[in-house]
């Protein structure tokens, strides 16, 4: 099952039983999830203590080739993002 922005909201407003809106609790999702990629978007880390990590990587540029016509093309280096899970969650999923 996978859970969007608004089935999260529904879900952290009940699991506040009934302390938070369900608009707030979006708004504070947003809030959060923006505040995680502006931080990512100027080059730094986003370590959550106990959740886990956002890190920024890159790949570098590289010929690879169009599946459909066999065509070589040039890749572009980009950016990528990716999540290290802290222990803390890696042993509560487990």
């Amino acid at each position: 099952m996978t859970i969007g922005k608004n089935e999260l909201a529904v879900l952290v407003a009940n699991y506040t039983h009934g302390k938070a809106r369900v608009n707030e609790s979006r708004k504070w999702i947003d809030t959060v999830f923006d505040v995680i990629c502006d931080t990512i978007e100027k080059g730094d880390d986003v370590r959550i203590s106990g959740f886990g990590t956002f890190k920024r990587g890159s790949r570098r540029a590289m010929e690879g080739y169009n599946p459909h016509t066999g065509e070589m093309i040039h890749i572009e280096e980009r950016t990528t993002v990716s999540f290290v899970p802290a222990k803390d969650f890696k042993s509560r999923i487990n």
